[in-house]
């Protein structure tokens, strides 16, 4: 199957709301920060100084979206977001505090959206895998999933490469800090929930990519099979592509070329390369083909955007470099419309959408600065 190249909007970008941003975003580590409401609302969430921003469509939809909320969380360094079937949007934040001995206090805390556009819970802290402060002061980038229940899995990145989990029962209590058995040699990691409700986690390591996965949803992450694949630490965005199997999104730690890891496949070069960090995949239905579309930020600062058959990615991208220069990793996710969304933070600090025209083909709107 031959798609046709995206095709570009020659319309310039247009402003909806001009509003100075008064808390500029940061960069985004990940590329899971466009999520979609249980009203339909698309609502895109964004690191800043003090705490998360969190941007909302007026309507499902849109094209008009609201000035940012600052959900306030002082001395955050990380965050990781996860939404369970209810449509519920969990925050998780790493906290770092210097005490008056001059250690360092480090903690991750929890807080709920329930609604779009609204304000969130307090932040409950769900403490550290580690008590001894100077071990907890190393913690990494966390990552968060939520399983068919609508239950939290915390996940930090310890010290020495180690992966600690604690999970919400479903009575809202918190289990314990477990670690998961490996070798603690890892540099990143990402978790998602498959359509079957079972639980993944996927952690970057020399050479390969190592693999915890629930048997049955609601049960203990078990070692499964690794991806024989050397992946730069950070890069990775995984894609459920068939029942329970993972496709692997990345940068090669060798060439540096943006490549894909199917299970029990080759690894097959997209024709790119990245300036760092996660590429955005969404799956949909391109002109009636089941269709991965790829969102990645290029040498130049700019996005990179192609679609290409799911499970069929050597058939060949058709990359189109779109917009301004951006920060950090994009973001995409399909409107209550089924239209494909990008999400990106501008060099100014504020957020940037585009949106999939309703027309054949993959053709987007000009950019938007919110």
């Amino acid at each position: 199957m031959a798609l046709r190249p995206l095709r570009r909007s020659k319309k310039k970008a247009t402003a909806l709301l001009p509003a100075p941003v008064t808390h500029p975003a940061h960069a985004p580590a990940t590329s899971g920060w466009l999520l979609i409401g249980k009203d339909g609302r698309l609502g895109a969430y964004a690191a800043a100084d003090g705490g998360m921003l969190c941007w909302t469509e007026r309507r499902p939809g849109g094209p008009e979206w609201s000035q940012p909320l600052l959900f306030e969380m002082p001395e955050a360094q990380h965050f990781a977001l996860g939404q369970g079937p209810n449509g519920y949007v969990h925050l998780v934040a790493q906290r770092r505090a210097v005490r008056d001995d001059g250690l360092i206090d480090v903690g991750l805390a929890h807080a709920t959206q329930y609604q779009s556009g609204r304000r969130t819970t307090p932040w409950h802290p769900l403490g550290c895998p580690f008590a001894d402060v100077e071990h907890g002061g190393s913690l990494g980038q966390p990552a968060a999933t939520v399983d068919h229940n609508g239950s939290l899995y915390v996940l930090p990145l310890n010290p020495g490469g180690r992966i600690s989990v604690r999970a919400e029962q479903r009575d809202g209590r918190w289990g314990a800090w477990v670690e998961l058995a490996g070798d603690g040699s890892h540099t990143s990691l990402t978790a998602l929930t498959s359509a079957s409700g079972r639980v993944h986690v996927l952690a970057v390591g020399p050479g390969a990519v190592r693999h915890w996965a629930q048997t049955e949803p609601a049960g203990a992450l078990e070692p499964s099979d690794a991806y024989p694949v050397g992946l730069a630490g950070g890069s990775v965005t995984p894609l459920e592509t068939a029942p329970d199997r993972l496709s692997l999104y990345g940068t090669d730690a060798r060439t540096g070329e943006l490549v894909v890891h199917r299970p029990g496949g080759d690894t097959v070069a997209l024709g790119l390369t990245p300036a760092g960090g996660p590429p955005a995949a969404v799956r949909t239905v391109i002109d009636g083909h089941d269709c991965t579309v790829l969102a990645v930020r290029g040498r130049d600062g700019r996005l990179s955007v192609a679609a290409c058959p799911t499970g069929a990615e050597e058939s060949g991208a058709n990359w189109s470099t779109t917009g301004e220069p951006v920060l950090g990793a994009p973001a995409m996710n399909l409107d209550a419309q089924g239209r494909v969304v990008i999400a990106a933070i501008g060099t100014d600090g504020a957020l940037r959408i585009t949106r999939q025209k309703p027309e054949p083909g993959l053709a987007l709107e000009a950019w938007r600065r919110v």
